[in-house]
This record gives structure tokens, C-alpha cells and sequence, in this order.
């Protein structure tokens, strides 16, 4: 690929930010926040960015500028490597720092760590911007979020029947007891006739009612 090809191909993928490398210059930025601002360095945000800082951002930083490609590595590798590489890379600058006039100190240290971390950031997305879009690594952090709020709410949800759930509709008509006929208020006063006593007529014929036959009692004659 000469320049002439390279170039538009660097201007059209200019607008495709990759985020888990804007994430890594941020973390780098709260860190430093987090040591020099008088009200963030004496919080537990310090030792949680200082611990991130220190093993796991500058492996990433150097991951992603070494395997720019989607299919170099996978997620987990990556993140293995990133862990594995920051626990090298950090005892190999201060090792340097040691022979240097500033020495072993937060402040050399940590703009040692800053410049580090953002060259290789800086590297790795120029990297990904020579490669076509498809095969550039992205995180795919909006499927991974869609797919633990579905998780999520797949795991809160109440089964039918249980507590806090009303049963479906499908339930009511199924039932039993919702195809039983209603029974009227006036068949359960006294001396009212039973409803199976009633006997409705088709259209157009006169309405009858059934007689009645009660069984003969013991010791009346007929």
C-alpha cells in the first residue's frame, strides 16, 4: 500500500474513535488527578486507579499497539496479556529510572508510566487506522451491555403463579370454574323455583314450565 492509497484510508477511518483507547488516555488522566489533586489523593480512588495503572493499563496500551488486527488475539487473551505485560513492563522502567539522576520516585515513576502508556496508545491507533474497518479490533462494549441487561432481566423476572405475578388470561378461560353458569341472587331466597326447574322455549313458542316430581313419602297413601 503506497501513500497515495494509505491516505484517504487514514482521513475516512479519522472519524472512527476507538473507545477502549480513549478509555485507556482517560484512566491515565484520572490518575494523574487522583496523586497531584489535593481532595482525590487522600480517597480510595488513588489505590483503585494507582493498582489499575500499575498492573493492568500499560500491558493494554502495549497489546493493542503490538496486535492492532480483530483476529490477532481474543478478549481473553488480551486481557491475560495485558496483566502479564504491565507486571513486566513496570519493574523494567523503574529498573531504568535507577541509572537515571531522577531515581526510584512517585513522580519519575509516574510520568515514566504516563509517557509510556500514552505512546503506545497513540501507536496502536494510527496501527488500527492502516487497517481496512473490518478487520480492526474494536470492544464490543454495547453488546456486551446488551446482553447483561437482558441477562439481568431475564434472571429478575417472576414466573406466572408465583408471588407478584397475575396469572395469563389464558388461565381464566381454561378454567373450570369460569364456564360454570352464574347463579342469580333471587335463586336463593326461600320458595323461589330452581333454575333447572325453568325451562326456556325456543323462539317462537310459548314458554312452559316442568312439573315438579317429588317422591312419595312412608306411610301416606297415594
Amino acid at each position: 500500500m503506497d501513500t497515495e492509497d494509505r491516505q484517504p484510508l487514514i482521513l475516512e477511518a479519522a472519524g472512527d474513535v476507538p473507545g477502549d483507547l480513549v478509555a485507556i488516555a482517560a484512566v491515565t488522566a484520572i490518575t494523574l488527578a487522583c496523586v497531584y489533586v489535593p481532595v482525590l489523593n487522600e480517597s480510595f480512588l488513588r489505590i483503585l486507579f494507582g493498582v489499575a495503572m500499575v498492573l493492568f493499563i500499560p500491558g493494554y496500551a502495549l497489546i493493542a499497539a503490538l496486535f492492532p488486527a480483530r483476529g490477532d488475539l481474543d478478549g481473553i487473551e488480551r486481557v491475560a496479556l495485558s496483566f502479564g505485560l504491565s507486571i513486566a513492563v513496570v519493574p523494567l522502567i523503574g529498573l531504568a529510572l535507577n541509572y537515571t539522576p531522577w531515581g526510584i520516585r512517585l513522580d519519575p515513576i509516574l510520568a515514566s508510566l504516563t509517557l509510556f502508556t500514552l505512546a503506545m496508545t497513540a501507536v496502536a491507533w494510527y496501527r488500527r487506522l492502516l487497517l481496512p474497518a473490518g478487520d480492526r479490533f474494536v470492544v464490543p462494549a454495547r453488546a456486551m451491555l446488551a446482553a447483561a441487561r437482558l441477562e439481568f432481566c431475564s434472571s429478575t423476572r417472576v414466573p406466572p403463579g408465583s408471588t407478584g405475578a397475575s396469572p395469563p388470561s389464558s388461565w381464566y378461560r381454561s378454567s373450570p370454574r369460569s364456564r360454570r353458569p352464574p347463579t342469580s341472587s333471587r335463586s336463593q331466597k326461600k320458595g323461589s323455583t330452581s333454575p333447572s326447574s325453568t325451562y326456556s322455549a325456543p323462539a317462537g313458542r310459548p314458554r312452559t314450565t316442568r312439573p315438579t316430581f317429588r317422591p312419595a313419602q312412608p306411610g301416606r297413601s297415594s
